[in-house]
């Protein structure tokens, strides 16, 4: 019984001129890579580009778009990215040098994430969604605030649902006037926050916080952080009037009478200090 062909022999009766051949790359960079940005503000603003030659297997592993620019009929050779050249060195370099990844900084995220998101640098927005999530902790409120708007912009699944969880059980104990280390979460949510999380607010995160009766052109107006604070700001007054009417009423249901008119008065006077 003779042996079932293998490929190796099936190729080989094929005869060497059927059989393709690969060819060796190139050592030098194969792909022309244009970066146009602008410089200058007003008048002066000006628009200007950057040549790079970089290798294209490397590229097209790296982003999506990239590979279908590479792998289309055309098979494009130059790639065009609308970035300046230190954000596409330093979007580059933490996908190149593991060391540099180890310590990108939060700050840096916000510079290149929107370059990753644009041309689907996959591999460089899961660095970005892990830095957020390891380092959010340490942030300040700002920061926390501006992590949440960033995530939820770019799709960084991780940190938007970390720092949505985050900004929820904020705006529960702003809402009720809570209080944590002396610091009024009221005082947390000011116009000036609840203008750096409008957009989540229009998105539909927070439904359950916004004023009853909101509109949808309310909502999603340039006045609603003011509207917003306004409204707590109100329902703080009546929840204060209403702690101080409570504790007049205790005072006043253990007050023993005296002779005069005065005795009342002073008496009424010294506990409303002390409610206030």
């Amino acid at each position: 019984m003779s042996a079932r062909p293998t490929k190796r022999t099936r190729d080989s009766e094929a005869g060497d001129e059927e059989r393709p051949r690969k060819t060796l790359c190139s050592s030098e960079p194969d792909t022309r890579i244009i970066l146009k940005y602008f410089e200058g503000e007003g008048d002066k603003k000006q628009e200007k580009q950057k040549e790079y030659w970089l290798y294209s297997q490397k590229l097209s592993s790296w982003s999506e778009v990239v590979d279908n620019a590479h792998n289309s009929e055309t098979k494009e050779k130059v790639i065009e990215f609308q970035v300046t050249p230190e954000v596409f060195d330093l979007a580059l370099n933490f996908l190149e040098d593991p060391t540099a990844a180890r310590t990108m900084t939060v700050n840096e995220v916000f510079q290149v994430v929107g370059f990753y998101h644009k041309y689907l640098f996959t591999s460089g927005l899961k660095l970005c969604d892990h830095v957020l999530v390891a380092e959010f902790k340490k942030l300040g409120w700002d920061d926390q605030l501006k992590v949440a708007v960033v995530a939820h912009k770019y799709h960084l699944d991780e940190g938007e649902k970390l720092s949505i969880r985050r900004i929820r059980l904020m705006l529960k104990a702003c809402a009720a006037d809570l209080e944590e280390d002396g610091t009024s979460m009221s005082s947390l949510f000011s116009e000036k926050y609840i203008q750096t999380i409008h957009d989540l607010f229009i998105a539909g995160l927070f439904d359950d916080f916004v004023p009853v009766g909101t509109t949808k052109e309310e909502l999603e107006s340039a006045c609603f952080p003011k509207f917003f604070c306004l409204h707590y700001e109100r329902e703080w007054m009546k929840n204060t009037y209403a702690s101080r009417v409570e504790k007049l009423k205790d005072a006043f249901a253990t007050y023993k009478p005296r002779s005069d008119l005065d005795g009342l008065l002073v008496f009424a006077s010294k506990t409303l200090d002390k409610s206030l």
